[in-house]
């Protein structure tokens, strides 16, 4: 991952299976409007926190997303798989959404039920 590439704050989320990902964070209004509208497809183990957050779209996406909705309590609520362009996500229990590649979520072993530690990250924006 290039230094820069997002221009949005980087954080590193270990995972339950030991491994990491490298998250930008979208804590301003812009950043959270914005998303990855206009921005190249994420790498593998590189992801987008949107804080504050419920609910996606992909309208003007030139490419499928995973999309992890996380509780207030750290807790994955759900995994939208594959969400391909012009297309909505959403769940109501939701705090924040991680966005990654399509594909990741499954290849990472994210499942619902788990904890992933997004609120612990220290907001820099």
């Amino acid at each position: 991952m290039r230094p820069g590439r997002y221009r949005l704050p980087l954080s590193t989320l270990a995972l339950p299976d030991g491994g990491s990902i490298d998250l930008h964070r979208a804590e301003r209004a812009w950043a959270r409007t914005r998303g990855l509208l206009g921005r190249p497809p994420l790498a593998q183990r590189e992801g987008l926190v949107i804080s504050r957050c419920n609910s996606v779209h992909t309208f003007g996406m030139r490419y499928p997303i995973d999309v992890v909705f996380v509780d207030r309590n750290d807790t994955v609520a759900a995994i939208v798989q594959h969400l391909k362009p012009y297309r909505f996500a959403a769940c109501w229990r939701a705090a924040c959404v991680v966005e990654l590649q399509a594909g990741e979520a499954r290849r990472l072993g994210l499942d619902i039920g788990q904890t992933l530690k997004v609120g612990a990250l220290r907001a820099i924006d």
